[in-house]
């Protein structure tokens, strides 16, 4: 995915949420601005912002971007043996990892301590993230190219212990976190084949995603129609959030 797409399909979103965050605390008194350390090795960077809403609430909102090409490890290998399991016949193959992003609010309580923002804190939480895909696949003797995005949106509650030294410089631990999260996989199958009828791949990309777990299968849907095969994967799964920022009190 190109800069310029990804400026157009992400960053509208990401600058409402801020835009909104800032407007609901307009009496805040104390922010904070942390870099997200735990992600960098999956290729995460991520800004969090956090504002006083009372003594001892705050919220904090986190934006990212997402670039598995960045990882510090082969992550083609990383998904190589997620997607060999997978089988239409001839195999799926990863061309690409695209960009994606992600984004959590999460409303803390604090401790009572002599420094605010500071000791340990509980804090429900709302989080999205998507990652995007090329792949391709050969089904009956056809290849087709399928656009394929990963997602997923969840709620929990975290646990962490943020410290403050020298009042300005911050460090955040959030070391436990669980919560419950809808994971969806969408797959879009086309072939440059002119007239192609999709409806005769569709037993064959449904059985390629079927698992030993029936309730699982249940939920691979595919639809036909005259431009592509549309996969869909949707399923609630456990989530579990932890991390390590560092960041400035102002």
């Amino acid at each position: 995915m190109g800069h310029e797409n990804f400026k157009s399909k992400y960053m509208k979103p990401v600058l409402l949420s801020i835009i909104l965050l800032v407007t609901l605390s307009a009496g805040a008194q104390e922010n904070i601005i942390k870099l997200d350390l735990s992600g960098i090795g999956i290729g995460s960077y991520a800004l969090n912002y956090e504002r006083q809403i009372t003594d001892n609430n705050t919220i904090n909102i986190k934006a990212g971007y997402w670039n598995m090409n960045a990882m510090f490890f082969n992550s083609d290998n990383a998904f190589g043996s997620l997607i060999d399991y997978f089988d239409t016949g001839d195999g799926i193959s990863l061309e690409n990892i695209r960009s994606g992003f992600h984004t959590s609010v999460d409303y803390r309580f604090y401790a009572k301590t002599s420094n605010e923002f500071e000791g340990v804190y509980f804090a429900p939480y709302l989080r999205y993230w998507e990652q995007n895909f090329d792949m391709s696949d050969f089904v009956r003797g056809h290849e087709f190219d399928v656009d394929t995005k990963l997602s997923s949106m969840g709620f929990g509650i975290q646990m962490g212990y943020q410290w403050v030294i020298k009042e300005k410089f911050i460090v955040d631990w959030y070391f436990v976190g669980l919560g419950l999260e809808r994971y969806r996989l969408k797959g879009d199958y086309i072939t440059d084949q002119s007239g192609f009828n999709y409806s005769t791949i569709e037993g064959d990309v449904k059985q390629a995603f079927m698992t030993d777990y029936e309730f699982l299968n249940k939920r691979v849907k595919v639809e036909p129609d005259d431009e592509r095969l549309r996969l869909r994967i949707p399923v609630w799964g456990p989530g579990i959030k932890t991390g390590l920022s560092v960041g400035y009190r102002f």
